[in-house]
């Protein structure tokens, strides 16, 4: 519960998945979750160890299809990240990817999704914003 209400209040909604079908099955149970419980309405999406691009589209047409059809949501696919077998390194070594690959072409990317995600519009709900670093009420000096 603690974790829902935690999601609830970030000023952002991001799911990260994989390319297999029980992620994805996860990915929805929380939205609906979010979106039932606590009329979360926007959600950005990111496919991490995708073994191939095209059939990952497909999967996620299919999975945007049955999210529309059930919850009243907005979707983004923000990114679709192939899977990188320096990826194990990294994991192995317990350094960021970011860090032990600076050069790697899957570093600049996650840059580029990170970009994305930290210039998208923020539209505060009115809930207690844990993450939220937009003008508030009460640093306008109102209650």
């Amino acid at each position: 519960w603690g974790v829902l209400q935690f999601a609830s209040a970030s000023h952002q909604h991001v799911i990260v998945t994989t390319s297999e079908p029980t992620s994805y099955t996860d990915a929805y149970a929380i939205m609906k979750i979010l979106t039932k419980r606590f009329s979360i309405r926007n959600f950005g999406l990111v496919v991490t160890m995708s073994d191939s691009i095209k059939q990952s589209e497909g999967i996620i047409h299919r999975f945007k299809d049955v999210v529309h059809s059930h919850l009243d949501v907005r979707l983004e696919v923000l990114d679709i990240i192939q899977r990188e077998a320096k990826m194990s390194e990294a994991i192995i070594s317990q350094s960021p990817f970011v860090e032990k690959f600076p050069s790697h072409p899957l570093t600049s990317r996650l840059g580029v999704l990170l970009d994305k995600i930290n210039t998208a519009p923020v539209k505060p709900s009115g809930r207690l914003l844990f993450n939220f670093s937009g003008t508030t009420p009460a640093a306008q000096g109102n209650p």
